[in-house]
């Protein structure tokens, strides 16, 4: 039975109509570690950037222009519709989910690696009826030898080469946030983090950065 078969299965003892499988992180990083790639587990579409959809019995990928070809050698396409981005006739995947998916139906993802604007979009374009699980990887259920989430060293980078001191660029953060009348400021993406920290590390292969999040207020900052 392949991977996606055996996925298939997990759906069905879930009662998932559908489930999104993107090409993300914790930090909706445009590149992401290899714990996080459960599309190309799946689809084996090694391509940097794609969605799959998994239906009980069937399942589609979405990619854009710069992957047809190599979408279409890497997939297998009795398992995988290849919906090539931008072609005509071809829906976008939240129109595909509006017309595929009918009242009480269950449409699940894992919510940590999905973007919130892309999640609102596709729930307000759902008829009501439909539920939504947003808290279920159940990839976790399938892929046995799945890699170990990233633990990397951090280094500082000096100011020769960053050009500020990390102390300066939290002070810069803090005006802008008393600005901007900001109590909070939550700060996910990775490269944003090694920027204002003048820090680097190798969590994600041929770019510098460590798995984290910053919450900073008008005391204290913290770096998870």
């Amino acid at each position: 039975m392949s991977k996606l078969k055996q996925f298939q299965e997990e759906m069905k003892k879930k009662n998932y109509t559908a489930y999104i499988v993107p090409t993300s992180d914790d930090h909706n990083s445009e590149y992401v570690s290899e714990y996080y790639k459960g599309r190309q587990f799946l689809s084996n579409f090694t391509g940097s950037a794609g969605t799959l959809v998994v239906f009980q019995n069937n399942a589609y990928l979405w990619v854009d222009g710069r992957y047809y070809i190599q979408a279409e050698k890497q997939v297998d396409q009795k398992e995988i519709t290849i919906m090539k981005m931008g072609q005509p006739n071809v829906p976008t995947m939240t129109e595909f989910l509006s017309k595929n998916l009918n009242a009480k139906d269950v449409l699940a993802f894992d919510g940590k690696v999905m973007n919130t604007k892309l999640v609102l979009d596709i729930k307000n374009s759902l008829l009501p009826s439909v539920e939504i699980i947003y808290d279920n990887d159940l990839l976790s259920n399938v892929w046995e030898d799945r890699p170990n989430l990233p633990f990397s060293v951090c280094y500082i980078l000096d100011t020769f080469f960053s050009g500020r001191s990390y102390l300066d660029k939290v002070k810069d953060v803090k005006e802008a946030m008393k600005n901007n009348s900001a109590d909070y400021y939550v700060l996910s993406a990775l490269e944003d983090q090694a920027w204002l920290y003048n820090l680097r590390a190798d969590d994600i292969k041929c770019t510098p950065v460590f798995l984290s999040f910053t919450v900073i207020n008008q005391e204290h900052t913290y770096l998870f």
